[in-house]
Parts: structure tokens; sequence; C-alpha cells
């Protein structure tokens, strides 16, 4: 059971629970809840504590929250960082992958499937998950 801070970076990709990514300077973290909002309406650029158990979903680190208190809004969002190749201290932390493209643009299948889709990228070892 542990207490976390950071800045909201991304909306609610949940319609019923929280699935949302929380930064701060150095990671990120997928903040998570089943059903329900504990109260809260999911803002990027809100600075939160959220209190919960640390889980590991799908080999994804993610607090699995039952409060979240708001300590200011309108914060700066993280910057993306330009990277090159996989870095497992990056998850949920916003990165940008550039001058590249799909692989197959058939493999983009945006809103089919609950939990979002995969694809690859071309010249790159990244493989893409885009969450729905």
């Amino acid at each position: 059971y542990c207490r976390l801070g950071g800045v909201v970076s991304s909306p609610n990709f949940s319609p019923q629970g929280l699935d949302f990514s929380l930064t701060d300077d150095r990671a990120g973290i997928q903040i998570f809840r089943n059903e329900g909002t504990t109260g809260y309406t999911v803002r990027p650029g809100d600075r939160i504590f959220a209190i919960g158990f640390l889980r590991q979903q799908n080999g994804l680190l993610q607090l699995d929250t039952d409060s979240i208190r708001v300590v200011s809004a309108n914060n700066p969002l993280p910057t993306p960082l330009s990277i090159t190749q996989p870095i497992d201290s990056l998850e949920y932390f916003p990165v940008a992958i550039t001058r590249t493209r799909l692989r197959n643009a058939a493999q983009w299948t945006r809103l089919q499937g609950f939990h979002g889709f995969e694809a690859d990228l071309s010249d790159s070892p990244f493989r893409l998950f885009v969450n729905s």
C-alpha cells in the first residue's frame, strides 16, 4: 500500500473507472481503478496524490487506486522525450519517436478491441501499443 504523487499527463482512457498516466520528473505510472472514479475527474495538468496498491498488469506497473487528492491544477505537462529504443524506466512517460511510419497501415485498428492495438514501426525496434 503506498502513496504516489505527480502530474496527470493523459486523459482518462476508461469509460467506467480510472486509467491514466501520472508522471514526475523521473518516471511515469498507470493510475487504475476498474470501476468508479473515487470522485476525481481526470484533468491533465492536475498535481495529485494517489493511494493504492502497486500491481503488475501485462508487464506494466500500475497503482490500483482507492483514493486521490488534488494538490494543484494547471501544472505544465512533461515534455515528451525523444528516444531511439525502448526503455523500461520510461513506462507511461510521454515519448516521441520521430522519422518513422507504420510498417503495415492495416495494423492501425483504432476503436476495435477493448484494450487497444499494437502496430510495428518501420526501421525501428519499437512495437507501438495504442491504448483504446
